[in-house]
């Protein structure tokens, strides 16, 4: 019920909550076009600014969400004014997703429902974009070898820009940046334990990118591209995204010279 929300102190916030008893109340909104069924309710008061992202991805049924604001301190459904709303977002799932510019001291109720009366297990994830999830805005990479921890809160949270690739050919929904700047001529190898899609990349704008090397593993081997011939101080940007359908877990990403085998071609055959 409306005046019963979930109250959240801002961002994150998650709830994980079965609405197979929940009910629409009279003079409830539709959300996202739906009529409203058996929807929960949310009240989440920003303590601070930035993009935030609200998502559903997760549920075990096809899901609406809708986001409203209000003047009023504790509103009536005619009190509510609509933001923003989704029926599916762009998973090749169910789940659904909103984007919100927020302020520090903003209001907003969010109502999750299932779509046409649909009942079960419902997530429901909002955090801020972390500050590397646009092209721009990529973290510097100078010193190898290193290895970075990929955050689940991040990636959940993280964005796809307009005109962005897709990485290795996957539809991927959100990625993170980096930009590695080669410490000197080489080869170097990018590897993530984990079921994850790269992209490695030249050039300054997102939407005007040259490929030099992609990967996506199949579930069954970790992901890994190399960078051959890489130039001394020659900056190469990587994106990190998930599998379309595969949540990362615990993935860490790990960037080092690449080291090959001494008799790895004919011309370097070792003499017994």
């Amino acid at each position: 019920m409306l005046v019963n929300a979930t109250e959240f102190a801002g961002f994150p916030f998650s709830l994980s909550q079965d609405n197979s008893n929940a009910t629409a109340e009279e003079g409830e909104p539709a959300h996202a076009g739906n009529e409203a069924a058996r929807s929960l309710w949310m009240k989440v008061a920003a303590d601070s600014g930035g993009f935030a992202r609200i998502r559903t991805r997760g549920s075990q049924i096809d899901t609406v969400l809708a986001v409203y604001t209000s003047t009023v301190e504790n509103p009536t459904f005619a009190d509510l004014v609509p933001l923003v709303s989704n029926d599916d977002g762009n998973y090749g799932a169910n789940w659904s997703e909103v984007l919100l510019d927020v302020s520090p001291g903003d209001t907003f109720w969010v109502a999750v429902d299932g779509k046409n009366g649909a009942r079960g297990p419902i997530g429901v994830f909002g955090a801020f974009t972390p500050a590397n999830d646009n092209f721009a805005n990529a973290f510097p990479i100078s010193q190898v070898p290193v290895s970075i921890p990929i955050l689940p809160g991040n990636l959940n949270a993280s964005t796809r820009e307009n005109g962005e690739p897709n990485h290795d050919s996957a539809n991927s929904i959100n990625s993170l940046w980096w930009v590695f700047e080669a410490p000197q001529s080489g080869d170097y190898t990018i590897e993530v334990n984990d079921t994850a899609v790269l992209g490695l990349y030249t050039g300054t704008q997102v939407n005007a990118l040259s490929t030099v090397a992609s990967d996506e593993s199949d579930g069954t081997e970790n992901s890994r591209i190399l960078l051959s011939n890489a130039i001394e101080g020659q900056r190469y940007h990587i994106a990190f995204a998930e599998r379309p359908g595969k949540a990362i877990r615990n993935a860490e990403m790990t960037i080092r010279p690449f080291s090959s085998i001494a008799n790895d071609n004919l011309a370097s055959a070792l003499q017994i």
